[in-house]
């Protein structure tokens, strides 16, 4: 909201609002991460009220510094939401160095500007080859394979 207000430095002079403007863009909402691999994460975000305007575009925005902006982002995911308002997305992390910190947040677009959801940060795993031939013939082998923390299988499977 901007607020303009003029005053005097007498006494005797009373305080006059001259204009009230409100700036109005989206509230917009950032799911914590789901699905965290070597490979790619999974986020969803929410458009919570469009504030009575047309939103143009939604999306999530990427960074390496806390608060990614349009302007300053190193990837940019444009998604259409839903009739509900939900929309969500995979990153791809290929070629992210392991243990990097990466903050993400939801956006969406009026007429009047940029609206910004919440900040969620995650960091990217670390590959862990297993070196040799698997073999897996039900779930619960899976599932303990995946227990010793291996992503990668050098060999047959």
């Amino acid at each position: 909201m901007i607020l303009f207000i003029v005053y005097s430095c007498n006494k005797d002079d009373k305080v006059i609002i001259l204009q009230e403007e409100s700036i109005i863009t989206p509230k917009m909402k950032t799911s914590e991460i789901a699905d965290l691999t070597i490979f790619s994460v999974q986020i969803a975000g929410e458009i919570e009220s469009d504030r009575g305007l047309e939103i143009t575009e939604t999306g999530f925005l990427v960074g390496d510094i806390r608060n990614p902006t349009l302007r300053e982002h190193f990837l940019k995911l444009e998604i259409e939401p839903s009739l509900t308002g939900q929309f969500e997305g995979k990153f791809i992390l290929q070629g992210l160095p392991a243990s990097t910190t990466l903050y993400i947040r939801s956006y969406g677009i009026n007429e009047n500007g940029v609206g910004y959801g919440n900040e969620v940060s995650f960091t990217t795993l670390q590959s862990q080859t297993y070196n040799g031939g698997v073999l897996i013939s039900n779930q619960n082998e899976l599932a303990s394979f995946i227990a010793n923390g291996y992503n990668i299988i050098n060999g047959t499977l």
